[in-house]
C-alpha cells in the first residue's frame, strides 16, 4: 500500500502564486507604458491577488478599482491591427 500525497491545503503556509499585492497594485500603474504581453501577464497577477482571501480585503478592494480602471482605459484605446486585444 503506498502512502497518499500530503494534503496541501493541511499546510500552514498558504499557496501563494502571485507577487505581493503592492506589487501587484504598483504594476497596474504600469500598464499605459509596457508591452501588450507584460500588461497580460500584471492582470493575470491582479486577478490572482483578487481570488486569494488570504489578502486584506482592503488590498484586493484597491487593486480591483485601479484594475478595473485600467480595463476601462483600454477599451477607449485604438488597437493596432496586430494586437491581440
Amino acid at each position: 500500500m503506498t502512502n497518499p500525497a500530503p494534503d496541501q491545503s493541511a499546510s500552514n503556509q498558504p499557496a501563494v502564486d502571485h507577487p505581493a499585492p503592492e506589487k501587484v497594485y504598483e504594476n497596474l500603474k504600469q500598464l499605459e507604458q509596457v508591452d501588450v504581453a507584460k500588461g497580460a501577464s500584471y492582470r493575470q497577477d491582479a486577478i490572482a491577488v483578487l481570488a486569494d482571501t488570504d489578502v486584506s480585503m482592503d488590498m484586493r478592494d484597491a487593486i480591483a478599482d485601479r484594475l478595473g480602471e485600467a480595463n476601462h482605459l483600454m477599451t477607449l484605446k485604438n488597437v493596432d491591427p496586430e494586437e491581440s486585444y
